[in-house]
């Protein structure tokens, strides 16, 4: 099986497994897919064992639009608010000052620094009581 169908059923798999998976984000002014943010259950990550992880991604274009900070602010409230979960984890390159600054002003805590596949990475947790 090629790589790209193995991460569609991987991301198929956390829908039906989870109830949980990315969301697209698609402009409402001209129906164009920009990117996608959502939660993700991860098994194990930074000796961190089935943890839900805010993620996004946005295509280069449409950077600087508040996308990030806009759909993170509906996935939390999705989390913690529907899903009842008590705290929602992160990370970010260390050299990607724009996420680390979105996820600070989120509310996220710096905790440490980890390797993910080669990259240096920070630790984020985010506890339900300090959401704004």
């Amino acid at each position: 099986m090629s790589q790209s169908a193995e991460m569609i059923k991987s991301i198929r798999n956390q829908y039906t497994e989870n109830r949980i998976g990315r969301w697209a984000v698609i402009r409402k002014e001209d129906g164009k897919l920009v990117g996608w943010s959502g939660l993700k259950l991860i098994k194990e990550i930074n000796n961190h064992q089935n943890i839900h992880d805010l993620g996004y991604r946005f295509t280069p274009e449409y950077w600087g639009n508040g996308y990030a900070t806009e759909t993170s602010i509906a996935v939390l409230n999705y989390a913690f608010n529907e899903m009842k979960l008590d705290q929602v984890f992160a990370y970010a390159d260390i050299e990607n000052d724009v996420s680390n600054h979105i996820l600070r002003k989120l509310g996220f805590e710096k905790k440490e620094t980890f390797i993910d596949e080669g990259d240096h990475c920070f630790w984020y947790e985010l506890k339900k009581e300090n959401f704004k």
